[in-house]
């Protein structure tokens, strides 16, 4: 296991929080949490993949993992929009071949999303795949929708 030096990871945690109350990462929070029920799960995929985050102007350093995660009351798992080792995200690579797709999946067949949307290595934490440090933020609200991102390097 890598020895940590408690001075770099201060300094890992001071940037990623940063990262997390940017303006334009908490624009992209905003954007999401208010959109139409109906439009929301498309909107989170089109704004926290890391491309969309860094079109957004959200600084990410090169060489950081992100691992964006939404959930909401209609769903039974949090959707999986970061980094996906070795291979596409098929939710995100959906959404971004045909926008609305999300939502129509999601109301024809309610587990579709789930059934398809397999973690991304980002995701297992303890396994230092996001790297030694990763600071996470996220919002909820009380109508059930919530946005939770790590960052990690």
């Amino acid at each position: 296991m890598p020895r940590l030096d408690k001075d770099e990871l201060r300094k890992q945690t001071e940037r990623n929080c940063e990262l997390l109350k940017s303006g334009a990462f908490l624009k992209q929070l905003d954007a999401i949490l208010n959109a139409p029920e109906g439009e929301r799960i498309d909107e989170a995929a089109r704004r926290l993949t890391p491309k969309a985050l860094r079109n957004a102007g959200v600084e990410l350093p090169e060489g950081v993992r992100v691992s964006s995660r939404y959930f909401e009351s209609r769903l039974k798992r949090p959707l999986e929009f970061g980094d996906v080792e070795d291979r596409v995200n098929a939710v995100t690579a959906l959404a971004e071949i045909s926008p609305g797709v999300l939502e129509k999946m999601h109301s024809l067949d309610p587990d579709v999303l789930e059934r398809i949307n397999i973690p991304g290595r980002a995701e297992l934490p303890g396994r230092g795949d996001i790297g030694p440090l990763a600071a996470c933020g996220g919002v909820g609200v009380s109508a059930g929708v919530g946005v939770c991102v790590c960052f990690g390097s």
